[in-house]
């Protein structure tokens, strides 16, 4: 079995659920997922959009890894920089740059920053989240600004 983070499983998971590849059963805890019988009842011999789908697949997967591991790379970074001594100023813009450069990966919740930074979820949205959508950097993919289910997304992904 390969080793793999349960985040990184789930968001696997939830990309091949999205392309119709994988049926979601149940919520939360209980969840497991199944390949739709419209995939299994399909010709048992590969036909050519078949393996081009499949290519597609093993793409995005790859796509999907190497996001993983930057995501990773960037907390790392993100850890090993904030044991440093640093003044406010700096701690600051260095904070403001990570957040664009984590919500160009993936769409990030408020908590999951605030994590990433060991802040809490308030002081992350009133001192770095509010001004940075102001600015146009990151915006909010909910529908509304008490949406629980929103994300912030950089507005120019970095790479």
């Amino acid at each position: 079995m390969i080793p793999i983070h349960p985040t990184d499983a789930t968001a696997i998971l939830t990309g091949l659920r999205d392309k119709g590849l994988l049926r979601k059963e149940k919520d939360r805890r209980g969840a497991y997922y199944q390949i739709p019988e419209s995939l299994l009842e399909s010709s048992s011999s590969p036909t050519l959009f078949d393996q081009e789908r499949s290519r597609d697949v093993d793409k995005d997967l790859r796509a999907q890894r190497e996001n993983l591991r930057l995501e990773n790379e960037t907390l790392r970074h993100i850890r090993k920089t904030f044991r440093q001594k640093m003044r406010r100023d700096e701690k600051r813009k260095f904070i403001r740059q990570y957040i664009i450069r984590l919500c160009g990966l993936r769409p990030q919740s408020s908590l999951e920053l605030a994590k990433a930074f060991k802040m809490s979820s308030a002081n992350i949205v009133t001192n770095y989240l509010k001004q940075l959508v102001e600015e146009g950097m990151i915006q909010w993919t909910g529908r509304s600004k008490s949406d629980k289910g929103g994300r912030y997304v950089a507005t120019f992904p970095e790479t």
